[in-house]
Parts: structure tokens; C-alpha cells; sequence
């Protein structure tokens, strides 16, 4: 293969490395324009770039991207296009080459040779451009219109990529730089200049403003090619750009994620706060009461409530691979009630300033070895902490769980605790853990050498080469060596079993019944049955 094939090829494999099987899509966005050529304030000329950035923020959200067949099309005929380009400039040097041979070569044999030469590189060159303008014709020739793309696609869908924002900053707008912009979107020298800082979706907008009151139609265009994917027309204030730029980037995330639509049926439960129930899915507000939403495949969050009476529940998944999904959604009812837990705590070691923590709120203020605090039953797992300063001023704390079926109307729990300050206590018991690894790493060469010694020794004295008092004396040296690995090895063992203690102390304690407290009714429902 020529030198220069070569460099094209690997050129060509590092775009289509960069452009068609990347896994970030990235998109950026251009500052919207006005229409009417009027005077414009200072925050109208503000909001020409806060929209597109407030839209970019709402869609920085790690959605992804779904290729169409048109775009794939598109990155495999720049890639080519970009190939044919750097083939022509090579074509056009070795004809130059070709020519001013006739000029630099007197010797007529070698000008023969040397322009066979030539015209050999120009027709290998003129080869390749024309396997390139092939493939072109059948990349082109495999688009399939109408419902077989359709089915092409459910059969085998690209693999999705993730959208990232251009330079990772919603706040950093695409500036089109010499005479690309006056171009137009649609255009190559646009197109390539996108495409070279490495923007697959731009959008761009126009604003139409009356008084205060603002049209803002937005366009995304995915590259190379310049394609028309969407438009969203959207009329708000523009003194609330956060409302504008809310309702564009919900109406134009199905369109950049370009995703087949998949159904959702929702089962909540119990039934009765079906009805009353509020589905939120990616911060847009559903139909109240309904039972099957529509959107767009790809990942989503789901947030669910229902009044005050419920716990609120959120679920974040990736819809795909399906055409339905079944989500079951187990609201859990509230409880009401308080119980009492009371702190043990050590009173051989003083303690001052001991706080009490319940579900990250203070409950309570402890001065003793002990104190009762009230807790507010929530039907779920309940985190707390002491928090205090030992007598060398150091901050001291400890954990306990009280666990759902110990929550009852009345209970009376306690928590036996041992404030320590266990990120201290951690790394000192760390470093004698290292210490002792360290001698037994230290001690295992001298163990090894003294008992190959001992070996040869043994070896030796049975051949009447060695007398017995040298056997001997490496006997010891090898009894000491290995007494002394032995030694640190143990240590080691010791140190280790007491550093996973120490980390182990981190867990939080479970709080004892000391009086069960009336019984509460059940409301954890399964979404199986």
C-alpha cells in the first residue's frame, strides 16, 4: 500500500472512530438572533444568550442520542468527502511533480523513468478517488425510503450515544468564525467548521418580540450535513427566560434524543390513590389520573406523590429494548406518632457539647451518660448520630438505625453507643497495619536465605564437605529468621483483624426495645401481587 493511502486510511479510521462510533454526542448551541432590525436593550440583547444557555442547561441531563439512518449517512459521506478532498491535493502535488520534471531532468532516460514513476502514483491516486466516488454511490444507494427504513431500524437500532454540551459548559455558545456564518447553516463551509469542533447538534433560534412579550423559535441541525431535525415554537415573557427556556428544552428533548417511543402503563397502588396520583416524568407534569404515558426511549426520571398522605416515590431508569413497560409504584402511607430512644453512653470518658440527631434534625440537646429524646415516626428506616467533644476537644460521634417495625405509637427504644472519632482511630490502626505488613515483608528474604543456607549446609556436610558445627550454626540463624517472621506475620494478623474492627465500628447500632408501644397497622404493599 502507498505511504500515502496509508495516511489517508488512518486519517479516515480516526474520523470514523470520532464521528460514527463515539460515545458522546455533543451538543452546543449559537446565540438566537432577533428578526426586527430595532434598538435593543441591554437585557433583550442579554436574553439572546441566556435563552440558549438556560436550554442547554435543562438539556445537560446524561439523555442519549439515537443516530438516524439519514445522519449515520451523513458522517459516512463527510468521511469520504474529507478522504476525496485529501486524495485530490495528493493527486494535484504528484502532477505538478510530473511537470517540472521536464524542466529539472536533462538526461532523457531518466525523465522517461522517473514520469513513468509518476504516472504511476497519479493513476494509483485516481484509483482511489474513484473507489471513493463508488462507495459514495452506495452509501447513497442503501438509503431505504418509507416504511423499510422504518423496519430496518426496529430491526437493528444504532447504539445509542450520550449527550454531552459543547466544552462541557451550558454557558459557552458556538461562535461561527469567518465567512461560515454569512454561509448559512446548510452549507459545507458551515457544516465543516461545525464539524471541526467536533458538533453533532446545533441549535439556533430566532426571536420575534413585541413589548415584553417574545416568540422564540429554536432549530436543532445535527452535523455533518446540516440537517433539519426539529423546530419549537414557544411565546413567553422575556423577563422569565427560565419559563421559555423550560418549555423549549421539554419540547425539544424527544427530537434530540431521536428515540423510538415507548409506552408506559403505570400500576399504582393502593388503588384508591390512583386517581388522586401526580406522575412528573423529566420535570413535565402528566394528565392527572393517568394510567399509560408515551415518550421517548431513552433514560428517564419518574417522580410519583399523591397529597400529603404518601410518601413520594422516584425512579430513574432506561427505557429501552421494549416497546411497553409495566411500572409498578407501591405508595407507602404515612404514620403518625412519636416514640421515645434513649442514648447510653460510656460515663467513664466526659464528654460536653453532645448533640442529638434524628433523620439529619436536631432532637435534642445531652449533657449526662444519658438522655431521653422524642423521635417522629416516619415508616422508614431512621438514621441518628450523636455528636460531642471529647476531653482533648476533639469531635467524637456515633450511629444507630431504629428499623420500620420498631416504630410504634408510645415505644420506648434505647441506643447503647460509643462515641469515638473513628476517622482517627481508622488511620492510626491503618499505620500499624502497614508497620506490621512492613516487617513481615522485611523479614521474609532473611528467612528465605538462612534456610537455603541451612539447606546447602545439610547438602554439603552429608557430601563431607561441611562440618557439623557450620550445619549448626545455620540451623540456628534459620530457627531465629523464620521465629522472627513468625513474629511479624502474627503482628501483622493482629494489626489487620484490628484495623477491620476499627472500620467495622462505623456501622450504626441497632436501637433495643425497652417497650414495644401499641401496634400500627401495616401499609407496606407489594407491587408483585
Amino acid at each position: 500500500m502507498r505511504p500515502g493511502r496509508f495516511a489517508v486510511l488512518m486519517a479516515l479510521c480516526a474520523l470514523m472512530a470520532g464521528a460514527a462510533s463515539a460515545d458522546d454526542w455533543t451538543l452546543g448551541a449559537m446565540e438566537f438572533m432577533y428578526t426586527q432590525s430595532v434598538p435593543r436593550s441591554s437585557s433583550e440583547r442579554g436574553a439572546a444568550a441566556t435563552i440558549p444557555s438556560l436550554v442547554l442547561e435543562r438539556l445537560s441531563s446524561g439523555a442519549m442520542h439515537t443516530p438516524s439512518s439519514s445522519e449515520l449517512l451523513q458522517r459516512s459521506l463527510y468521511n469520504l468527502q474529507t478522504e476525496r478532498l485529501s486524495l485530490f491535493m495528493q493527486l494535484a502535488r504528484e502532477v505538478k511533480v510530473r511537470d517540472s520534471l521536464v524542466l529539472s531532468e536533462s538526461d532523457a532516460r531518466a525523465l522517461r523513468k522517473k514520469i513513468a514513476a509518476q504516472e504511476e502514483k497519479i493513476r494509483s491516486l485516481e484509483r482511489q478517488i474513484d473507489e471513493n466516488l463508488a462507495e459514495t454511490r452506495r452509501q447513497c444507494a442503501r438509503q431505504e425510503p418509507g416504511a423499510a427504513a422504518i423496519s430496518a431500524r426496529l430491526a437493528s437500532e444504532p447504539a445509542a450515544e450520550r449527550i454531552v454540551l459543547y466544552k462541557d459548559d451550558a454557558t459557552v455558545l458556538y461562535t461561527p468564525a469567518g465567512d461560515s456564518a454569512a454561509a448559512g447553516p446548510e452549507s459545507f463551509a458551515f457544516s465543516d467548521a461545525v464539524v471541526r469542533e467536533h458538533i453533532n447538534g446545533l441549535l439556533t433560534g430566532q426571536i420575534v418580540s413585541y413589548g415584553n412579550y417574545a416568540r422564540v423559535t429554536v432549530d436543532i441541525r445535527t452535523y455533518p450535513g446540516g440537517e433539519l431535525s426539529g423546530s419549537v415554537t414557544e411565546v413567553g415573557t422575556l423577563g422569565d427566560c427560565m419559563d421559555i427556556a423550560a418549555n423549549i428544552a421539554a419540547s425539544l428533548l424527544p427530537k434530540i434524543m431521536n428515540a423510538l417511543p415507548v409506552r408506559l402503563f403505570f400500576d399504582i397502588l393502593p388503588a384508591s390513590a390512583q386517581e388522586q396520583a401526580e406522575i412528573i416524568i423529566d420535570g413535565v407534569i402528566c394528565e392527572p389520573g393517568a394510567k399509560v404515558v408515551d415518550i421517548a426511549a431513552g433514560t428517564h426520571t419518574i417522580d410519583v406523590s399523591c397529597g400529603e398522605q404518601y410518601f413520594s416515590k422516584r425512579i430513574t431508569y432506561d427505557f429501552r429494548d421494549s416497546l411497553n413497560f409495566m411500572v409498578h409504584v407501591p405508595l407507602e402511607k404515612k404514620r403518625d406518632g412519636t416514640f421515645a430512644i434513649t442514648l447510653e453512653l460510656p460515663g467513664s470518658s466526659p464528654l460536653s457539647g453532645g448533640s442529638h440527631y434524628a433523620d439529619g434534625s436536631l432532637i435534642g440537646r445531652v449533657s449526662g451518660s444519658s438522655q431521653t429524646d422524642t423521635v417522629q415516626i416516619n415508616g422508614k428506616t431512621i438514621i441518628g448520630q450523636f455528636v460531642a467533644q471529647d476531653a482533648a476537644g476533639r469531635t467524637v460521634d456515633a450511629f444507630y438505625y431504629v428499623p420500620e417495625e420498631q416504630q410504634r405509637q408510645g415505644a420506648e427504644l434505647s441506643a447503647r453507643l460509643r462515641p469515638r472519632n473513628t476517622a482517627d482511630d481508622i488511620d492510626k490502626r491503618r499505620v500499624w497495619a502497614y508497620r506490621g505488613y512492613t516487617a513481615l515483608m522485611l523479614s521474609l528474604p532473611l528467612a528465605f536465605l538462612t534456610y537455603g543456607r541451612y539447606d546447602s549446609a545439610g547438602i554439603g556436610y552429608r557430601a563431607g564437605l561441611v562440618d557439623a558445627a557450620t550445619v549448626n550454626n545455620w540451623a540456628y540463624a534459620e530457627n531465629a529468621a523464620v521465629g522472627v517472621s513468625v513474629l511479624a506475620g502474627g503482628f501483622f494478623l493482629v494489626e489487620l483483624a484490628r484495623y477491620l474492627y476499627t472500620a467495622g465500628s462505623v456501622l450504626p447500632e441497632r436501637t433495643r426495645v425497652v417497650q414495644p408501644g401499641l401496634p400500627t397497622e401495616s401499609i407496606i404493599l407489594d407491587a408483585g401481587d
